[in-house]
């Protein structure tokens, strides 16, 4: 409403999101109640919890089932969000595990006949290569959805 002053009336803001004008200057001129702010700060305690018990792997979906199923708190999911956001909180997405070797296959196998003798007396006689797994974020298409 506050952002939105210049462009309507407070009344018919207020009417619109079903609160009194005097609510409204009320909570313009003193911000949140202290209850409120009670209230918001043992949930911020409880989701810190939650988020450490887990090692930060759950998001606000989660923590806020586990706060009402373990801790028997009512909140809303908005506010557990912006209670994780205020408090630096967001979940840590796993990594996936791609395993980049398949020994079961039919291919032929080269005999290893450097036998990790790396040292040559002169340049180009002995050639190595390596093939070497590296996460990237693929813009496109990922080629992993087969």
């Amino acid at each position: 409403m506050k952002a939105n002053q210049n462009r309507y009336a407070i009344k018919e803001m207020a009417m619109l999101f079903g609160v009194s004008r005097s609510a409204y200057y009320r909570w313009a001129r003193n911000g949140a109640s202290q209850r409120r702010k009670a209230e918001d700060a043992e949930l911020a305690r409880r989701i810190l919890e939650i988020a450490a018990k887990h090692h930060r792997r759950y998001g606000s979906p989660r923590v806020r089932r586990e706060l009402r199923d373990v801790y028997g708190k009512r909140a809303s999911l908005k506010k557990v969000a912006r209670l994780m956001r205020e408090n630096g909180l967001n979940a840590r997405k796993s990594r996936k595990h791609i395993r980049t070797t398949n020994s079961n296959h039919t291919f032929a196998v080269f005999e290893n006949i450097l036998s990790r003798e790396f040292y040559a007396e002169s340049g180009s006689i002995k050639w190595v290569s390596d093939i070497t797994y590296l996460r990237s974020k693929w813009l496109g298409v990922s080629d992993h959805s087969a």
